[in-house]
């Protein structure tokens, strides 16, 4: 393989990451991969900042728009997407530039973790739900400790999608097959760069809460009922995006869209919050940049890199 580069860009949302990467990819004949597990769905546009038409046409985007709202993705599936589309694009001797802020996805490609591939138990997972419902989420949390200690400890309680999938991958594991897991990629093949982009708190809030303004602007809430239009089941694991659960409870039960706006604000602060704990400055892995003063240093450090 001629080219045996891959960059990394990560942070917590709103940091600016998507534009990042695509001054990066049009300096340096780049091609983008999303890492971010909400973009991978159409029809959820406006409320996953996803890159519009214009950003698409000028750089190669890969696992954009990939899923319906209704359809199943995991990490298995994205291990192997995201390996492919690294292969296809070092292929062309262009340079891979893999961007998002889930950070199960980056770390589990960059750490090589080994998921098992389950197909989905859709029998299983309404049986669990119905129990978590019936019985509450601590007792089906419960049923996955003594399925397996550490994968419960893992997991938060709350998280019922999570827990539930856990347990089908406990009481399935008897079912894999090992034949398709992707064995012929190596990421200790490639030479790595991770870059993260940073600010203060306060600031950070401040981005977010302004993007947030923007998107309803820009059509959020019509977005939300053009996807509801269509018939797709509001308990999707798609729709509990944030702030697409808020929009569809202000639509089903109505009250104040301030109160909508101030609620996703709060919860996507808290969101950025915890991708820190994915994303930490103590990370020797991630060389980190602060937006404010630093992103010319970061072009010039991957400037370096590329040399």
């Amino acid at each position: 393989m001629a080219n045996n580069k891959l960059l990394v860009i990560v942070g917590p949302t709103a940091i600016g990451k998507s534009q990042f990467a695509i001054d990066i990819a049009q300096q340096y004949s780049g091609e983008i991969i999303n890492a971010d597990s909400r973009q991978i769905y159409k029809l959820l546009n406006i409320g996953t900042s996803k890159p519009n038409i214009d950003d698409q046409s000028k750089i190669n985007h890969h696992l954009i728009d990939i899923k319906y709202p209704n359809e199943t993705y995991n990490l298995s599936m994205f291990l192997s997407d995201c390996k492919k589309s690294i292969d296809k694009i070092q292929n062309s001797s262009n340079l891979p530039i893999l961007v998002g802020g889930t950070g199960q996805y980056i770390w589990a490609l960059l750490e090589n973790w080994q998921p098992p591939n389950i197909k989905p138990d859709e029998e299983l997972r309404s049986n669990l739900f119905k129990e978590s419902l019936d019985f509450g989420k601590e007792y089906l949390h419960n049923k996955l400790f003594n399925l397996n200690p550490e994968s419960a400890n893992r997991i938060d309680l709350r998280n019922t999608r999570r827990v539930i999938r856990a347990i089908e991958v406990e009481l399935n594991k008897n079912t894999i097959d090992i034949s398709t897991n992707n064995n012929k990629f190596n990421i200790d093949d490639l030479n790595i760069l991770i870059i993260g982009l940073t600010v203060n708190r306060e600031i950070l809030y401040k981005k977010i809460d302004l993007r947030v303004d923007k998107m309803i602007e820009s059509g959020w809430i019509e977005e939300t009922k053009n996807i509801l239009s269509k018939g797709y089941d509001i308990k999707l694991p798609s729709l509990s995006s944030l702030g697409y659960s808020e929009i569809i409870s202000y639509l089903n039960r109505g009250g104040e869209l301030s109160e909508v706006i101030n609620l996703t604000k709060f919860r996507t602060h808290k969101f950025a919050r915890r991708q820190y704990t994915w994303f930490k400055s103590s990370d020797e892995r991630i060389t980190w940049f602060d937006i404010q003063t630093e992103l010319n240093n970061a072009k010039q450090y991957i400037n370096n890199w590329l040399l």
